[in-house]
């Protein structure tokens, strides 16, 4: 009897430990592939970390050459900016230097053609010859200054015999010296010319030499 028992008590130890040593494996088991999942997750943590520190870097990278772009492009736009202000004070510099040299040059003109008369604001055509050019401005001095009658330059005289200028001349009679005694000259000329136009040059100065010889009042109305 004691015997039997004895058996049985062996037999349930041995089902238990049995069981247990099932459940022991089986946990075991777990464990271990427990722990191959955290290595392969640790693995893969890495990479990524491996992964991300690359990306930083790259980033670093790009942020450092983009800085770098724009710092020259800013260097670029402040050079191109300054040489640009250099080039406009030039073009100012230039185009005052030139308004000078033209002024200058206009005035060295009127010096050398003291015997001529400068007309502005009338419309030159394409290829305009001189007889045309001449028979323009004879046509405007003929029309415009036909009223410079006896009468008005010997008004003239008298203003200039009593010590008015020029300007005070022009005011009261509606004419300068100037452009009465022009009138005088040109109509000297056309009528030295006989309405013909002048073949050559030499024969214009002719022309204004002798109405300035002939016509006294040249001298008087010259301008103050």
């Amino acid at each position: 009897m004691f015997k039997k028992q004895q058996k049985d008590i062996l037999k349930l130890i041995s089902g238990n430990l049995k069981i247990t040593n099932e459940r022991i494996d089986g946990l075991l088991k777990e464990l271990t592939e427990i722990k191959e999942t955290c290595k392969t997750l640790q693995n893969e943590n890495n990479l990524r970390k491996f992964e991300m520190v690359k990306t930083n870097d790259r980033v670093s990278k790009i942020e450092h050459t983009q800085k770098d772009i724009e710092n020259s492009i800013t260097f670029t736009q402040d050079t191109q900016e300054e040489k640009i202000n250099k080039i406009e004070e030039k073009i100012v510099s230039k185009v005052a230097f030139n308004a000078e040299e033209k002024n200058k040059l206009r005035q060295l003109e009127d010096r050398l053609r003291r015997n001529n008369l400068r007309l502005e604001g009338i419309t030159e055509s394409e290829s305009e010859s001189w007889n045309e050019s001449e028979e323009k401005v004879l046509s405007i001095f003929e029309k415009q200054l036909n009223h410079c009658t006896e009468e008005v330059r010997n008004l003239v005289i008298n203003l200039k015999n009593h010590g008015k200028t020029n300007k005070q001349i022009q005011e009261l009679v509606g004419y300068s010296p100037t452009m009465i005694c022009n009138a005088i000259k040109w109509k000297s000329k056309l009528e030295k010319r006989g309405n013909k136009k002048s073949t050559t040059a030499i024969e214009d100065r002719r022309i204004v030499s002798f109405a300035k010889k002939e016509l006294p009042l040249y001298q008087l109305f010259e301008d103050d």
